[in-house]
């Protein structure tokens, strides 16, 4: 009777057994499998918006105090002209021994640069580790990017 005992419960728990641990599998599989899922919708968004912003500004970037989002080169022109040519002189003291001087942008030869804004506003979050561009990415989109309008000679 014993021989009969261990024969039945060996079948049950051949019986059991592979059910029972494919039943605790499943969570694990489950959650790997939405984990993939989601790792590669998260991958065909961030190549659908690389193409699309490939020639265009990331949104929520502001070049010189002017929002700029967005655009693509020839609106980015033509959004930035008025601001560069409305941009204040800003005054330069040079002091030396006892004597001051007073200049001005103008005075020196400096000008806005808009070729270069432009340049730094369209690459921004375009280049780089992975990491560093979404880093830019999540700046750009909270609006905290900021790109300044910078002087040439």
């Amino acid at each position: 009777m014993t021989a009969v005992i261990l024969s039945a419960e060996r079948a049950e728990h051949a019986e059991h057994g592979p059910r029972a641990a494919r039943s605790a599998l499943r969570p694990v599989v489950g959650s790997a499998l939405a984990a993939a899922l989601l790792l590669a919708l998260a991958t065909v968004v961030a190549c659908a918006l690389a193409a699309e912003y490939a020639e265009r500004v990331l949104p929520g970037i502001a070049v010189g105090g002017v929002a700029v989002g967005s655009l693509d080169a020839a609106a980015l022109r033509t959004r930035l002209a008025p601001a560069a040519a409305e941009r204040p002189l800003a005054v330069i003291e040079i002091a030396f021994e006892g004597r001051a001087w007073l200049a001005s942008d103008e005075s020196l030869g400096l000008a806005p640069d808009l070729d270069a804004a432009m340049r730094a506003a369209l690459t921004y979050g375009k280049a780089g580790p992975l990491a560093l561009r979404l880093a830019a990415w999540r700046d750009a989109l909270v609006g905290s990017v900021r790109v300044s309008l910078p002087l040439r000679a």
